[in-house]
């Protein structure tokens, strides 16, 4: 054997290719689609078609309560309108069983988006290959996920809280690497608008650029006191920045 074929021989030792990210993909999303996908529907979602039917049909999203005889005509506040607007519109275009696949497809595209936002965190692109150990993580996470979450908040709203502040991890992950961070900053802001519809748990969503702030003035911090800075001097100098 020659010096540059046993050199070939240990980098693919050294290195497996592992399983095509183009096959992997896509058998997880249908993995996890058929394993969300079950007919036990909350009871949340049929006043939450309700006000979405109330939605499309004036216009409006209601300020009283209208669905119960006692408190009817009280000011309510209707915070999944759009999140039932959205499934009433899947239940007249393609029936009552489509909000069964709609909410799968949901929970497979958090699912897809938060491994995405894990593998952006170790630095590892869309197309990588897929190792053992990775499948194995992938699986154990959801099935954890799946008892621990799933069953709670099946078609409840909060799903899209899940969905939206996941791509924003993806977002704040994939610029945490470079010089300028300017597309998380852009599009969250919108993200969290967008919850605002579906969900009233948006507001929960703004904790997500605080903390990458945190981690990011807490580094800088960190760096400083590394340097050779007069610490009266670099505590002046941040106090300024706090107090401008």
């Amino acid at each position: 054997m020659t010096p540059s074929t046993t050199h070939i021989t240990a980098a693919r030792i050294g290195k497996p290719e592992g399983w095509r990210a183009g096959l992997v993909w896509p058998l997880l999303g249908l993995f996890i689609g058929a394993l969300f996908l079950k007919s036990y529907v909350s009871g949340d979602i049929w006043f939450l078609l309700l006000t979405g039917r109330y939605v499309l049909e004036t216009g409006t999203v209601p300020q009283h309560e209208f669905f119960t005889y006692i408190s009817a005509g009280k000011p309510e506040i209707f915070g999944g309108w759009g999140f039932g607007t959205l499934f009433e519109l899947i239940k007249n275009g393609f029936g009552t069983a489509a909000i069964y696949y709609a909410y799968a497809i949901l929970w497979a595209a958090t699912f897809l988006v938060g491994l995405a936002t894990w593998r952006a965190g170790d630095r590892k692109t869309w197309s990588e290959p897929f190792t053992l150990p990775d499948l194995a993580a992938v699986a154990t996470a959801c099935f954890l996920i799946y008892y621990a979450v799933v069953t709670r908040s099946w078609m409840r709203p909060e799903i899209t809280m899940y969905l939206l502040m996941g791509i924003g991890f993806l977002l704040f992950e994939a610029d945490r690497h470079k010089t300028r961070q300017s597309r998380s900053l852009i599009i969250y802001p919108l993200l969290v608008w967008l919850e605002a519809w579906f969900h009233s748990a948006g507001i929960i969503m703004l904790l997500l650029p605080v903390a990458y702030a945190a981690e990011s003035i807490a580094g800088r911090f960190s760096s400083q006191l590394q340097s050779n800075v007069p610490t009266s001097e670099l505590v002046g100098s941040w106090a300024a920045c706090l107090t401008a």
